[in-house]
């Protein structure tokens, strides 16, 4: 009995065996679909391109973590991932940077490192003037704290020391936002500025916004 009981284990196991190396070397489960996801700035064939993931691979076969390592050497990937959806299909999902600055065709993210170069997007802040490390640091970090609708807004930044930060509008304006700290709040306080009228603001305590250079109102709406 226990021999028939050995036996049949036995030849389970290398039906299962045999089943797993048909499935691992012959092209049962090709790869039919690569999806991407999370791309702005990426093309989707770029980023297959990169990958390495090529329709009619065998899909077990197909080395995610390799093909992520691939991905994340793409200049606009900040973190990627891979995975397989069986029987064929298998994702790219991309975490791009966000370029919230450039210095002529350096590409800066939020942690103030140029990740690219090239063409600024949309939304981009230009950085001018000569500023140090320590300053252009601390004008990313502001530009950070803003909300993209409002960053879009905004043209340029220039910052003599990291307590001068100034910006500037497409429309013209210019907002003082003095030192990178309060941040949050003075991001608010962009915001509300931003859609009164006047052309000069000081927003360096944004718990008291004024005009320079004008007489006039405070903003309708202080930020809280």
């Amino acid at each position: 009995m226990k021999r028939t009981v050995v036996a049949v284990v036995c030849g389970l196991l290398a039906i299962l065996a045999a089943l797993g190396a048909l499935v691992y070397f012959a092209p049962v489960m090709t790869v039919k679909a690569v999806e991407v996801e999370g791309n702005a700035q990426v093309s989707a064939d770029e980023a297959v391109e990169a990958s390495g993931v090529r329709e009619g691979m065998n899909i077990v076969r197909v080395d995610t973590t390799e093909a992520a390592r691939r991905l994340a050497e793409l200049d606009w990937v900040e973190e990627a991932s891979v995975s397989r959806s069986l029987p064929s299909t298998v994702r790219l999902e991309l975490v791009e940077h966000v370029a919230v600055a450039h210095a002529g065709d350096e590409l800066i993210d939020a942690e103030g490192e140029t990740f690219a170069t090239g063409e600024p997007p949309e939304g981009a802040v230009e950085l001018r003037g000569e500023a140090g490390e320590d300053a252009r640091r601390a004008v990313v970090e502001a530009l950070a704290e803003i909300d993209p609708e409002t960053r879009g807004q905004v043209a340029f930044a220039e910052a003599p020391s990291s307590a001068e930060i100034l910006l500037g509008t497409h429309d013209g304006r210019e907002v003082f936002w003095g030192a990178s700290e309060d941040n949050g709040k003075k991001a608010r306080a962009l915001r509300v500025v931003l859609a009164q009228p006047g052309e000069r603001w000081d927003i360096s305590n944004p718990e008291l916004v004024s005009r320079i250079g004008e007489a006039g109102p405070p903003p309708e709406e202080q930020p809280e």
